[in-house]
C-alpha cells in the first residue's frame, strides 16, 4: 500500500517540485521534503529541520572514508577504520582510492570538463578537491561552504512552496561554534 501511495505522490507532485526549485539543486531529499513539508503545511506554520547535523558533525559516509583515506600508511589506524566500515560505506572508500591513484586528486563534486577533456579548475573548483593529506578537513569545509548551503536553498523553497516555514536549530550560532571547536578527526573517533 505505501509504495503504491508513493508512487502516486511522485506522478502527482514530481513536475510541481520542479517548477518550485526553478534549476538543479543539490541533495536527494528534495522530493521527499517536498512531500513531508506538503502534508506538514496541513497542521502546522513551523517545522524543524535537522540540517546541519550531518555537515557539522562528520556524519556523511565519506567523512569516514576520507579518514581512512588520510590514514592508509597508518597501520594501526587504518585496521581499526576498516572494521568499522559498513558495507554501505565501502563504494565511498573504493571511490576515493580509484581518485587518488588515476587522477592524484579525490573530487568532492562533480568536475567540469573543457573542450579538449581536460579538468578546467577555476579558484571555486579548487575547493572542490583535496590532492595533499588534508583530505577530510578540505571535505569538511567543502560540506560546509557549498553542500549546506544548497540543502538550506532546497529546504527553504520546498517548505516555501507550502507556506510553511522550517528551522534548523542545529545551525543555532551557539551549535555550530561549539561544534567549530571540535577537531574534525574527534569527530570520527571510534566510527
Amino acid at each position: 500500500m505505501i509504495h503504491k501511495l508513493a508512487l502516486i505522490d511522485f506522478e502527482n507532485h514530481f513536475d510541481k517540485l520542479i517548477k518550485h526549485l526553478g534549476q538543479p539543486r543539490m541533495g536527494m531529499g528534495s522530493f521527499s521534503q517536498y512531500i513531508v513539508a506538503m502534508h506538514a503545511s496541513k497542521k502546522r506554520k513551523v517545522m524543524l529541520s535537522g540540517h546541519g547535523g550531518d555537515e557539522l558533525f562528520a556524519g556523511y559516509p565519506n567523512f569516514k572514508a576520507a579518514y581512512i583515506m588520510e590514514n592508509l600508511f597508518k597501520r594501526s589506524l587504518l585496521l581499526g577504520s576498516l572494521s568499522r566500515l559498513k558495507l554501505r560505506e565501502w563504494p565511498w572508500l573504493i571511490n576515493m582510492i580509484i581518485q587518488k591513484v588515476y587522477n592524484k586528486k579525490i573530487y568532492f563534486s562533480p568536475i567540469l570538463i573543457n573542450k579538449t577533456n581536460e579538468i578546467k579548475e577555476t579558484e571555486k573548483l579548487k575547493l572542490f578537491y583535496s590532492s595533499n593529506t588534508n583530505i577530510l578537513e578540505n571535505l569538511d569545509i567543502y560540506y560546509r561552504k557549498n553542500y549546506l548551503p544548497g540543502l538550506l536553498l532546497v529546504e527553504d523553497t520546498v517548505s516555501m512552496a507550502h507556506s510553511l516555514e522550517t528551522r534548523v536549530p542545529l545551525l543555532d550560532k551557539n551549535v555550530v561554534n561549539w561544534a567549530n571547536k571540535i577537531n574534525i578527526k574527534n569527530k570520527l573517533m571510534n566510527g
